[in-house]
């Protein structure tokens, strides 16, 4: 690439907002990504005990469907 393309996207209004937007994107994205892999474990846990809880509930109460 020539100089000149480089300063003119680095000096170019839209240019710089889509830069910004893809790095905003991707700063998300990783967050997430980081949120899930530590959540992920405690979530199914949670899950589990309240299907065994659901099911120990409407074993024991017939009249609830």
């Amino acid at each position: 690439m020539t100089r000149k393309k480089l300063t003119w996207c680095a000096t170019h209004p839209l240019c710089r907002l889509f830069t910004h937007v893809a790095i905003f994107f991707g700063y998300l994205c990783g967050g997430a990504a980081i949120f899930m892999h530590l959540e992920s474990p405690r979530e199914e846990a949670l899950v589990n005990s309240l299907k065994t809880h659901r099911f120990n509930f409407l074993a024991n109460n017939s009249c609830v469907s």
